[in-house]
């Protein structure tokens, strides 16, 4: 088993598994312009994502990835192989969020975690 494959594994089993959340992401789709100039933002199809918030892996450190984090804003570590984009919107704990950045945190090559900052969406 490569060094890849066994970090991977050990991330899914002792952290995803153990203490990961079910998210709804909302992949973001397109930004349409009326006639008007109005846009308008659409989402696809809704998926649930496995994800943790940094702070569960991380809270011992004082590196974060995206500097320091604003209020309202989150820091959510997602499995290697989720589809994550930014502007998608994520639901998290009842509340709306969108992805401003996503950092992907790598070994041997190949993505291990992601990392993303989510902006709390006002409403």
């Amino acid at each position: 088993m490569s060094l890849l494959t066994s970090v991977r594994n050990k991330i899914e089993t002792k952290i995803f598994t153990r203490l990961g959340s079910t998210v709804t992401r909302y992949p973001y789709n397109a930004q349409s312009v009326d006639k008007w100039g109005d846009s308008t933002i659409s989402y696809s199809t809704t998926e649930s994502i496995t994800s943790i918030p940094y702070e569960y892996i991380n809270k011992n450190t004082d590196f974060q990835p995206f500097g320091d984090v604003q209020a309202g804003d989150v820091l959510m570590a997602f499995k290697y192989d989720q589809t994550l984009n930014e502007k998608d919107k994520i639901v998290y704990d009842t509340k709306t969020y969108y992805v401003r950045q996503i950092e992907n945190y790598t070994i041997s090559d190949g993505v291990i975690v992601k990392v993303a900052r989510l902006v709390e969406a006002l409403n």
